[in-house]
């Protein structure tokens, strides 16, 4: 596979293994029953800290968040967080990509936030409420 065809499918492994990620990290969604053979835990309260999912979450949190993110602010890429800047009155400028395309900045931000809940990292909590606040500031009424 040539360089081209691997930056071309970063995105799209990003999201995979992201969405696994937030699959994973689910696992509390299971209500408390009193028959449950299951139980859910807090995210932050399990660790993966080596093998294949310490490795992945490891692979998350340094390179596949800021792969996202750089994808994301790319203008050549339909999904765009400068819709958001937008919609905010921040910047100027048309709303590209599809109807359904914010759905990528949430995701991202999602799993930041799973990540955070781990690791408690400052620079990646300055980022969410960054995002957050512009996301907020778009769906304010004018």
């Amino acid at each position: 596979m040539n360089r081209t065809h691997r930056s071309a499918l970063a995105p799209v492994v990003a999201v995979l293994v992201l969405a696994a990620l937030a699959v994973a990290a689910r696992i509390d969604s299971l209500a408390v029953r009193p028959c449950a053979a299951m139980r859910g835990v807090e995210v932050d309260a399990v660790r993966w800290t080596k093998g294949f999912w310490g490795e992945k979450f490891d692979l998350c949190r340094r390179a596949i968040l800021p792969s996202v993110e750089a994808a994301l602010l790319d203008d050549r890429n339909s999904e765009r967080l400068a819709n958001f800047r937008v919609a905010a009155g921040l910047e100027q400028g048309p709303y590209r990509g599809t109807d359904w395309s914010d759905g990528d900045g949430y995701r991202w931000i999602e799993a930041m936030a799973y990540v955070y809940a781990v690791t408690r990292d400052p620079e990646l909590d300055r980022k969410m409420d960054s995002w957050i606040g512009i996301i907020a500031k778009a769906q304010a009424a004018r």
